[in-house]
């Protein structure tokens, strides 16, 4: 009966630790995946954030009406669209 009891305890306390370590390892994955989609976000709201500072000089460059430049403006949402249909 004693010996029962001690494997018992035994699978418990290795139940226990194996939880502990998938635990550590999806906080790994966790934060690497959350470093990703940070570092992601920055670079589309950099993206997002040059157009409308280069209104006007876009505008005089490429001697564009109002209607183009939005469309230009809104690429970058076009293409976050298109990149999660396709991935």
């Amino acid at each position: 009966m004693e010996k029962e009891e001690e494997n018992h305890k035994e699978k418990k306390t290795s139940n226990i630790s194996n939880k502990k370590n998938n635990l550590i390892l999806s906080r790994n994955v966790r934060r690497f995946v959350f470093l990703i989609l940070f570092l992601i976000q920055i670079m589309i709201n950099m993206d997002h954030g040059t157009i409308p500072a280069a209104t006007l000089e876009i505008k005089e460059s490429f001697e564009s009406g109002d209607d183009v430049l939005g469309l230009f403006g809104s690429l970058v949402f076009l293409g976050n669209i298109l990149g999660i249909i396709f991935y």
